[in-house]
């Protein structure tokens, strides 16, 4: 696929899919804003659990790892994982699951930002624009585009009664299974900056 075809197919599909795109922006907010509101709602118990599991520099600390590249690789692992339930889920036909996926993305950014600048006051807010938004200035484009690319992925499959599934053309798998690559080598990029530049704010809490 050359760079013309990319950027046609990529205007056409958001043109075309406009809904999936501004749907799973709005769902991603709202789960910003919930995340963050969970704060006050749970224990400091619950809190430093759930923050163990939500963040990649948090998580290394609790298991023990706090190298550089032990971060770079858990946000790695964290992203593929994301991309390839994503993926799949496009080409099985449960694109319902997708918008529960975004949410989900917006409620860690949500409650990450929110512990920070709930433990932490201003200090917090401070660091949480440093630690946080820059990668995720790359990884919600990317992850809204990818889940609109499987949610009309999913579409194109049809069910019938007797459980077989009637198969897109092949051009569509292609274009699809690209798409999805491109994506995630530009979330890779968001990667370097969680993994090595992100601890560096994130260890000024302390």
């Amino acid at each position: 696929m050359n760079i013309i075809k990319f950027k046609k197919l990529l205007r056409n599909h958001i043109e075309n899919g406009f809904i999936f795109y501004f749907s799973l922006f709005l769902i991603f907010f709202i789960g910003i804003i919930i995340g963050s509101l969970l704060i006050k709602a749970i224990s400091l118990d619950l809190q430093d659990f759930l923050l163990n599991y939500s963040c990649t520099y948090f998580y290394n600390i609790n298991h023990g790892k706090n190298s550089t590249f032990s971060n770079f690789k858990t946000s790695v692992l964290f992203r593929l994982l994301f991309i390839f339930i994503t993926y799949f889920v496009g080409l099985f036909n449960i694109g319902i699951i997708i918008p529960f996926l975004i949410f989900l993305q917006g409620g860690i950014l949500g409650f990450n930002v929110g512990y920070l600048i709930n433990s932490y006051g201003l200090k917090g807010f401070i660091i949480s624009i440093f630690s946080y938004y820059p990668q995720y200035l790359i990884f919600i484009p990317c992850f809204i585009t990818i889940g609109a690319f499987a949610m009309t992925m999913a579409s194109k499959y049809k069910i019938s009664t007797k459980r077989k599934v009637i198969k897109v053309k092949r051009l569509d798998f292609i274009d699809y299974t690209i798409f999805v690559l491109i994506f995630s080598l530009i979330i890779l990029i968001g990667t370097f900056y969680e993994g090595f530049i992100s601890p560096i704010f994130l260890k000024m809490i302390y």
